[in-house]
């Protein structure tokens, strides 16, 4: 089905503008940005049950120049394809879309190496990774007219599959759900990795970082607070659902909104949409 959406409907759509899927394979997204060059909007209901091609959104942020609107969060984009091109929808307005791939790289060690090798190398690694941040970062300060930016989801198991019964873990005697932590070498959202170059994005309303390996803490707020006047809603360190007997509550977070609320106290905080 896939191939003939790429080969036989997508070449005869040169006005499509909206478009609607559950999954967009790399073959569509390649047709799509050959041959759809009006394209504004783009929304995918993947789940994170489908298979999805990686890196399929990367043609479109390329190429669809007009895009406006792109909500997608379980696909997501390679860092590399960010910071070898140019992303060219300037007037995106929506991005919803997870960047992955910050970090992959690692060197081979040989098993005699000397501990002070081992400890230069990490700080190469890590010097490396901060310059990935700052360079997404620099390309997403261009979108100016962004509004929605939400860079992950969620990732708790809430049905065991071969059960059906939640996937849980105990707690002081009580069963929770499963929360799996943040994705692998996603986007890093501190000031030390450039969070700072964001600053541009004043029409900003929305800001989600649900599953992100974010390191935001308490100066990334203040930082959030000051700089981004439009705030209202962001996903990532919202209370549990109280009616929910399967929510875990986490002091960190806790404390984080807690501070949040003190500087911003109408910006809400919610569960992002999946």
């Amino acid at each position: 089905m896939k191939d003939v959406l790429a080969n036989h409907i997508l070449p005869r759509m040169p006005l499509l503008a909206k478009l609607s899927l559950q999954i967009l394979s790399r073959s569509a997204a390649e047709a799509l940005a050959k041959h759809c060059p009006q394209l504004e909007s783009l929304t995918l209901t993947s789940t994170k049950y489908d298979t999805i091609d990686p890196d399929a959104i990367t043609p479109l942020l390329h190429h669809c120049s007009r895009l406006k609107h792109l909500d997608a969060i379980w696909h997501a984009v390679e860092a590399a394809s960010l910071v070898t091109s140019p992303v060219v929808c300037r007037g995106l307005e929506v991005f919803r879309c997870q960047i992955t791939g910050i970090g992959e790289e690692e060197e081979e060690y040989e098993v005699d190496s000397e501990d002070e090798d081992w400890e230069n190398t990490g700080q190469e690694e890590n010097d490396k990774d901060d310059d990935d941040n700052e360079e997404i970062n620099t390309a997403e300060r261009r979108l100016t007219e962004l509004r929605v930016l939400e860079l992950g989801v969620d990732n708790v198991d809430g049905y065991d599959i071969m059960g059906g019964f939640p996937g849980n873990y105990l707690v002081d005697g009580r069963l929770y759900y499963q929360h799996f932590g943040p994705t692998l070498n996603t986007l890093e959202l501190s000031l030390q990795s450039g969070l700072d170059r964001l600053k541009t994005l004043k029409k900003l309303q929305v800001f989600g970082f649900e599953g992100v390996d974010h390191r935001i803490g308490i100066d990334e707020l203040t930082w959030m607070a000051e700089n981004w006047p439009q705030l209202q809603v962001m996903h990532g360190i919202q209370a549990p659902d109280e009616k929910d007997e399967y929510s875990l509550s986490c002091p960190k977070v806790k404390e984080l909104r807690e501070h949040m609320q003190r500087l911003r106290p109408l910006v809400k905080h919610e569960v992002g949409r999946s």
